[in-house]
């Protein structure tokens, strides 16, 4: 399978085909976005990080300090290295190497097909709710299966070119306890528990403390309930010590992380499904229906905070690293930022070729990775109004 990695080094596009030993690691553009500002007008894109020739959609991606993963609608995994650049240029913000599997011919799907409906919309769910890896990048968990397992993956590929490319020899685990389709899970932030929900309506607790290779799922740590219809999204927050989960029903479920115990369930404030939901990190319970479009925040004690049209149908939110701005995107392919406070819009953008179908932020907060329905990946550098007082201090001190 071709790849095209595009490489943009001083305005200079260098195009690397078909040969995994050249492709080098170098210094990547990315886009401006100046969150101080509310303006919707196009951004010009750039040269993309990578631009893979398999025609499926980004639909998840994990950052870990020495990779960036990312999942195609086919299941494609991808493992690319990334580094930070010591002496930051905002321009440049980091090094790139995309993953060589892609011109060897040895993608890794993950583990067994998923259902029809499993990713995208039409119903369905979003990559977001189906996919974990764990911080250190070795082990990929997945849910949506036919067979209503959630699986356990390696990830790494001197395990998978010692197997004989066999993608099943990596699978490390293949738990069937819930009696029909997983259709969310999420891993906490600190990789200890992990949270799996369902078509059945149950949630399942499964402790990952010793690692997710190591972790026993004989059985379940805890069930949890309060659902009478599907599960559509869970969260977990550890500093907060809560688990947060919606459902078709109508409902978001508030348990305690710890013991488990219920909490609180709130209610749509017209009974409608809910599908999206997330949890920010100063306690506001964020809620997206398909049927209304519309977004409710809430706070943890059931009061309901403000509401705002959408006019889309989102399967991707997410808070930012600095809690400041909720990204959400939906079927009309722009990413946007909202305040966390009223969900009021900060910023749009979807100046690309092609639609965004998936967003991550680095670790620092300074860069969004967005990936595009057409399977490349591009970089997005953010201007918060503190940077841009700080580069104006700089432009000031150069004078005197």
């Amino acid at each position: 399978i071709p790849i095209t990695t595009t490489i943009n080094v001083n305005n200079t596009s260098n195009v690397i085909t078909n040969s995994s030993q050249n492709i080098s690691s170098s210094p990547l553009s990315s886009n401006f976005i100046n969150l101080s500002s509310s303006s919707s007008n196009p951004i010009p894109s750039q040269t993309p990080l990578q631009t893979l020739t398999l025609g499926e959609s980004i639909v998840y991606m994990k950052i870990t300090p020495h990779n960036i993963f990312t999942i195609d609608g086919n299941r494609n995994l991808l493992k690319h290295e990334w580094s930070p650049i010591a002496q930051h240029i905002p321009s440049f913000p980091f090094h790139f190497k995309a993953d060589p599997s892609v011109s060897s011919h040895k993608i890794l799907k993950t583990g067994i097909p998923l259902m029809n409906i499993a990713l995208g919309g039409n119903g369905g769910i979003g990559g977001s709710q189906l996919f974990a890896i764990s911080s250190d990048g070795q082990y990929l968990i997945s849910g949506g299966h036919w067979n209503n397992t959630f699986q356990i993956m390696r990830t790494d590929n001197a395990y998978y070119n010692n197997s004989g490319g066999n993608t099943n020899n990596r699978i490390v685990a293949s738990v069937s306890h819930h009696k029909a389709i997983v259709t969310c899970l999420h891993l906490s932030s600190d990789d200890t528990t992990l949270i799996t929900g369902s078509q059945d309506t149950t949630l399942m607790v499964w402790s990952t403390e010793k690692g997710i290779g190591a972790a026993s799922f004989e059985r379940p740590k805890n069930v949890l309930y309060g659902h009478s219809d599907k599960i559509t999204d869970v969260v977990t927050n550890i500093n907060l010590d809560l688990v947060v989960s919606s459902s078709l029903d109508g409902t978001c479920v508030i348990h305690s992380l710890r013991k488990a115990q219920l909490i609180r369930t709130l209610k749509h404030p017209c009974s409608y499904p809910i599908h999206l939901l997330t949890i920010t990190n100063n306690a506001r319970i964020i809620i997206f229906s398909n049927t209304d479009l519309k977004l409710h925040s809430f706070g943890i004690n059931g009061d309901h905070l403000c509401q705002t049209d959408v006019s889309d149908r989102l399967y991707f939110m997410k808070e930012t690293p600095n809690s400041e701005f909720l990204m959400t995107i939906g079927d009309k392919g722009v990413l946007v930022f909202r305040s966390i406070d009223d969900l009021s819009i900060v910023h749009k953008f979807s100046q690309f070729s092609s639609q965004i179908t998936s967003a991550i932020a680095t670790p620092s907060g300074d860069h969004i990775l967005v990936g595009l329905n057409d399977g490349s990946l591009h970089a997005v550098t953010l201007q918060s109004k503190e940077a841009n007082k700080q580069h104006l201090m700089s432009v000031i001190e150069s004078f005197t």
